[in-house]
């Protein structure tokens, strides 16, 4: 995404990028939660209580809505985020 935002709006990038997007967005729980570990059937596999690997998909969402405007990822981010500030960040 930098480099689409950053070099080149190539419309490829987004296309390519859109099912991860749509996959993570569907994928959090209600609680802001995402597996850290998947197994080859993809199914969840989370032996980590309140990960907080999920920042980095967060990341990847609120940076696709900057460039999609698609209020789901925004949404998806902003669960996520608050899953971390209520339950990851204050036992670290």
């Amino acid at each position: 995404m930098e480099y689409y935002k950053n070099c080149e709006q190539d419309p490829r990038i987004i296309s390519y990028l859109t099912p991860y997007a749509n996959w993570l967005a569907a994928t959090i729980d209600s609680q802001g939660n995402l597996p850290s570990y998947f197994s080859t059937a993809m199914s969840p596999i989370d032996p980590i209580p309140m990960p907080a690997q999920s920042a980095a998909s967060m990341w990847f969402l609120s940076e696709f809505y900057s460039i999609t405007n698609n209020p789901v990822y925004l949404a998806g981010a902003t669960r996520i985020a608050g899953n971390l500030i209520s339950n990851v960040i204050p036992n670290q």
